[in-house]
């Protein structure tokens, strides 16, 4: 929430910082959990916060699978640049125990929201070089971006990930991009897969790769999705990907297909 309302977080501007904290362990928290907010190391913009007194938030006590907001009034330097990087740390404790939550924006750009606050398990790809970690998105509204993430390296060329999307409301029941060989190909169910145009794709990094398309190749009627992920092909072993995310939720031409799990998205 920034000074313009355009979601975008600019050099010197003020805004509210949102944060989804959700306690995805095994144990409640011992106590009351408290949060503070300070610009990491890494960052190359500089950023100051202006929330309470101390710059703590309170989020109580935090149950496992609860999950608590806590907001921080922030005011970016006006000599920060376009595409600088803010490398934030959210540390907080609970009397007992502290724990650090790593966020990274970069100014004049919308940040990327996680489909599952948990990550995919690792190592459980069946030896294919992709591993699912998680996935991300975001969207202006007219645009939809998302990141695929693995947890080793990977060669773009030779990646294989489907990002399965079923939809409430719209021209198709669910929608799939397939991403292979370096390029990504959407499409729409419709008795049948319908080709659509094609999404951009961008190699961020060693282990991250991003999609993108206009929204309206969709042809949605409503503004959010339920997502899966799938990569690489393991008939042998599982009948279907050799990975997935959220975990064992199949394929459409399997029996076991299930999209109870799948990840909600809105925009």
């Amino acid at each position: 929430d920034d000074d313009d309302d355009d979601g975008l977080l600019e050099p010197g501007e003020s805004a509210e910082l949102e944060v989804d904290i959700r306690n995805v362990g095994a144990l409640a928290t011992f106590g009351p959990v408290s949060g503070y907010l300070v610009v990491g190391a890494g960052s190359t913009a500089v950023m100051s916060t202006t929330s309470s007194a101390s710059n703590d938030e309170t989020l109580g006590n935090l149950s496992v699978g609860l999950t608590r907001t806590v907001r921080f009034d922030v005011t970016l330097d006006a000599a920060a640049a376009q595409g600088d990087l803010l490398d934030l740390s959210l540390a907080l404790d609970d009397g007992t125990q502290s724990y650090d939550v790593g966020l990274e924006l970069v100014v004049g750009e919308r940040p990327w929201v996680a489909f599952s606050a948990s990550d995919d398990a690792i190592g459980d790809h069946y030896d294919y070089e992709f591993d699912l970690l998680n996935g991300y998105y975001r969207t202006d509204g007219t645009t939809m971006e998302m990141l695929y993430e693995s947890a080793q390296e990977f060669d773009l060329s030779a990646a294989f990930v489907e990002t399965w999307m079923v939809a409430s409301g719209g021209q198709y029941s669910f929608y799939r991009v397939v991403l292979q060989g370096g390029v990504a190909q959407l499409q729409g169910y419709d008795s049948g897969f319908q080709t659509l145009p094609s999404p951009v794709v961008e190699s961020v990094d060693a282990t991250r790769v991003k999609v993108s398309w206009p929204l309206d190749d969709m042809q949605l009627a409503t503004s959010s999705l339920r997502v899966g992920l799938g990569a690489g092909w393991c008939g042998n072993d599982t009948g279907s990907f050799c990975d997935h995310f959220p975990n064992g939720w199949g394929y459409y031409y399997n029996s076991t297909y299930n999209s109870s799990g799948f990840f909600n998205i809105d925009w």
